[in-house]
């Protein structure tokens, strides 16, 4: 007797059984792919296709459409989805969720709820999906299951298919995860895209955008995976581009995507692991926190990720994804509104960011990430010249100080560190010393490389300097800052034929970008190209305010006669606004009179003011070796004052 008779069902029980196995093993939905009309869902993965083409859907959205497809051309009622994909304890509002979720798939299936294709909305009822569901397969299998059958091996035949069926299926699965493991040990560089924001409120951008840059962080912290730094990857917020692309420009081989919503004191974190090469799913999980455990959260992400793609973490890696303290809510939300400011990194922007960070310590004193991020605030103001230097020093450095015993593995606090014995100390042995810490406990961390560059440049070490830079650059491909300070070092190390092939590059990336074109015709001039180093530098008139009143005259000047031209008439104005700030009581920087009266062309007083930038600790002192500065390389006022600043005799 077979195996299958022996069970406690009667003989046509047996058969109904295994017809029913069948029928499910062959349905679209229990295969995993169904398809309707252009488009396929795979239902496993989470992912709907148009044409082979992923298109940006997951999370609840993903959800409803399943559901909805189970049951073509039937109602299926807001109470049953609530049921089904919205339990009791969820917290966000249901009606505003669902709506949303329905709005972004007609969105992804180019439908309307006026003239609807695939989904219609059955008024204060629910929902039908309209036309066809079928699989990728053949067709569809003939006969019915009802049918008695007439001879006995016809039992023992469909046993045998279903056995065949169910061991073709479990090889598969197998050679799947055999794959899929493979592939996930092979991850070594990953970009984490903008999580997408589900709140509904455009307001709550800069919470989706600061939770992404939070996330980033922790990701790099699992070295040696290399993480793709938040300038590059914001590129792609909103956009629609197939992640293989997103993947291809940013050379690396996963990308994470999610969505983020924040709902009272709670919030929810959604993130998928897709490998680039081949779009395929690796990993997804959902994460629900108060947001007092928003770093909890973010941690056990990072955690989960190491995980899947089998790193071997070291023992104070382990430590740092398995502890976090709590935040307390408000000074996490001036901390991120702090992020937002700290990033546009002009005068303005860093007393805005200085002002939120201060309010996120004054709130939640413990929270390292704030004081680290407060530091770097005044030390970057130092360097574009917002406040008095020594009126920001001991705030920086306590700042700093107090990062560093909140978080020793902090790589935002050593570059902190680094900042202030740099910029403010003028000790740029211990700044390269703490950077290289924080590469050390961050290598993908693109500032902590771009600040050791310009310690390198400025002791006298070109080419590792130019080293550091391409480093920053790998870790951050596609941001315009980067990309642009890389072109500077070039230029500043006297490296003019790296500085025009970079220059190329940056305008094929941003054709926009007009003052490109101006730092590439420097390259052309100092490797004597002349006439294209004018050609870039008419270029770069047309597109300035001030350029194009000299535009004209330009013509009928050489390159050199135009450049002086235009510095004369761009210092003056610089002159004019300084005083007028000054009389005002605003601070202003003897670094910023020093170098118009440079492009002046007037020495005498370009020295007087860089003598009273050296007694106000200006960071300009440092770059005394750079070319901006060899027209005044001859005088000996110069040459005491860069004999004082104490860098090193080949650097003078």
């Amino acid at each position: 007797m077979p195996w299958f008779a022996r069970t406690n069902l009667p003989y046509k029980a047996s058969l109904d059984l295994w017809a029913r196995i069948l029928d499910m093993v062959s349905s679209p939905l229990a295969t995993g792919t169904v398809r309707f009309g252009v488009f396929e869902l795979d239902c496993q993965a989470g992912e709907l296709r148009k044409q082979g083409v992923k298109l940006r859907l997951q999370g609840q959205p993903i959800e409803v459409l399943k559901r909805l497809l189970e049951n073509p051309g039937e109602l299926v009622t807001r109470e049953d989805l609530r049921k089904r994909l919205w339990p009791a304890d969820t917290f966000v509002d249901f009606d505003q969720a669902l709506n949303n979720s329905v709005q972004r798939i007609r969105e992804a299936l180019g439908d309307s709820a006026q003239s609807p294709r695939f989904i219609e909305t059955i008024p204060k009822r629910g929902y039908r999906f309209l036309g066809s569901v079928s699989s990728p397969q053949t067709e569809p299998a003939t006969g019915s299951r009802t049918e008695k059958p007439k001879k006995s091996y016809r039992t023992a035949y469909l046993t045998f298919a279903a056995l065949l069926i169910f061991a073709g299926v479990g090889m598969v699965m197998l050679v799947l995860r055999w794959q899929q493991n493979r592939r996930l040990q092979q991850i070594r560089t990953m970009a984490v895209l903008p999580l997408e924001n589900l709140s509904g409120d455009p307001a709550q951008e800069y919470f989706a955008d600061g939770i992404t840059d939070e996330l980033i962080t922790e990701v790099a912290h699992l070295h040696p995976l290399r993480v793709i730094s938040r300038t590059s990857v914001m590129r792609y917020k909103g956009t629609r581009k197939p992640l293989p692309e997103i993947a291809r420009e940013l050379g690396v081989d996963a990308v994470l995507e999610g969505s983020v919503t924040r709902s009272g004191s709670q919030v929810r974190v959604t993130a998928q692991l897709i490998e680039a090469r081949t779009d395929t799913h690796l990993w997804s999980g959902e994460y629900t926190r108060e947001m007092r455990d928003i770093i909890s959260l973010q941690r056990e992400v990072a955690g989960d990720i190491a995980h899947e793609i089998r790193l071997q973490l070291l023992p104070e890696q382990q430590t740092r994804i398995t502890t976090a303290s709590p935040v307390d809510p408000e000074a996490h939300e001036s901390f991120l509104r702090g992020l937002h400011f700290w990033d546009q990194r002009t005068p303005e922007s860093m007393t805005q960011a200085i002002k939120y960070f201060s309010d996120s310590i004054d709130r939640e004193p413990a929270f390292a990430q704030g004081w680290a991020y407060l530091s770097n605030s005044y030390c970057i103001s130092n360097v574009i010249g917002v406040d008095e230097p020594q009126a920001e020093y001991r705030k920086a450095l306590e700042a700093a100080q107090r990062a560093l015993q909140l978080d020793p593995g902090s790589a935002e606090a050593h570059t902190a560190m680094a900042c202030i014995h740099n910029v403010f100390e003028w000790n740029l042995g211990q700044g390269q010393a703490e950077l290289r810490k924080a590469i050390e406990l961050n290598p993908s961390y693109a500032l902590a490389h771009q600040w050791y560059s310009f310690a390198l440049l400025r002791t006298g070490q070109p080419e590792q300097s130019i080293e550091e830079m391409r480093l920053a650059l790998r870790n951050d491909p596609l941001s315009l800052r980067t990309n642009m300070t890389y072109e500077a070092s070039l230029l500043e190390a006297r490296r003019y034929e790296g500085a025009i092939d970079q220059a190329l590059a940056v305008i094929e990336l941003y054709p926009d970008n007009i003052v490109i074109h101006q730092l590439l015709a420097q390259g052309y001039e100092h490797t004597g190209s002349v006439d294209k180093a004018k050609q870039e530098f008419d270029k770069f008139l047309a597109g300035d305010e001030t350029g194009r009143s000299v535009r004209a005259s330009c013509q009928r000047l050489s390159y050199i006669e135009c450049t002086q031209q235009f510095d004369k008439i761009e210092a003056k104005r610089e002159l004019i606004d300084l005083g007028q700030k000054r009389n005002k009581g605003y601070y202003t920087s003897p670094a910023d009179y020093a170098q118009a009266y440079l492009r002046l062309g007037d020495k005498r007083q370009a020295i007087l003011w860089l003598e009273t930038a050296y007694e106000h600790r200006c960071s300009i002192m440092l770059s005394l070796a750079l070319p901006r500065f060899d027209e005044l390389r001859s005088e000996p006022a110069f040459q005491a004052l860069a004999a004082k600043v104490g860098l090193p005799r080949a650097v003078q």
